[in-house]
């Protein structure tokens, strides 16, 4: 039987194996340079995409001061026999959760809905809101503007920036400061609350409690003809 024998198995010199160490080495170094770079590469990328923080987080100011002009509205008991109406609305210059300025001035029919985190009223209400907006019903002739107060890290549901991010709440929102000053001056003790205000800033109507908004739509109706 014929057969082929394996050659031999031949050791390199000394200088041979040197220099192929000194090759693999250096494959080696730069295999594991590419590999950190990437991974650098697509770190950068991903807070980029990303944006940074969540702008729901609670890397936002959840408290901001307010700048309130004008008397205080009488508190707040009913609808009905309202004192408040046919006066002049204070005017409330103020910031969002990214501090950007919101401000309640005369000028435009506006709707203010005051709102607090841990409040259950108000986490069933903004949804309410929401889908109101997203089914093209809020007038378009009417700034909304929802105004975060008796905001508290203790109690549920905070940070109400993450809140409002969920809720996908898409209107302008003036933070209140540590006092709930804007919902003082308004006369609200309660949440959620209404406040809605003509073009020339005087009091149409004030409401507390969780709405329909069939029942606000007959609001805006009766009383700005919108």
């Amino acid at each position: 039987m014929s057969t082929t024998a394996r050659p031999p198995k031949q050791s390199p010199s000394r200088g041979v194996s040197a220099a192929s160490a000194r090759r693999r080495r250096a494959r080696t170094a730069w295999i594991v340079g590419a590999i950190v770079a990437v991974v650098a590469i697509a770190g950068i990328t991903a807070i980029v995409a990303g944006g940074g923080a969540d702008k729901g987080d609670v890397t936002l100011t959840q408290i901001q001061p307010v700048d309130i002009s004008g008397s205080p509205l009488p508190a707040f008991a009913s609808p009905e026999g309202d004192q408040a109406v046919g006066l002049a609305a204070p005017t409330v210059d103020g910031l969002s959760f990214d501090d950007s300025k919101v401000s309640i001035t005369p000028g435009r029919p506006t709707l203010l809905v005051f709102l607090a985190h841990w409040c259950p009223h108000c986490q069933a209400e903004v949804p309410r809101v929401v889908a109101w907006h997203d089914a093209g019903q809020a007038p378009a002739d009417l700034d909304v503007i929802g105004v975060i107060t008796g905001t508290d890290a203790t109690l549920p549901n905070y940070p109400p920036s993450s809140w409002l991010v969920r809720e996908e709440w898409p209107f302008p929102t003036l933070v209140d400061d540590g006092s709930s000053s804007a919902m003082a001056v308004f006369g609200f003790q309660n949440f959620p609350a209404f406040a809605l205000i003509d073009a020339n800033g005087v009091v149409q109507y004030r409401a507390t409690g969780e709405i329909e908004m069939t029942d606000l739509d007959a609001v805006l109706a009766s009383k700005l003809g919108l």
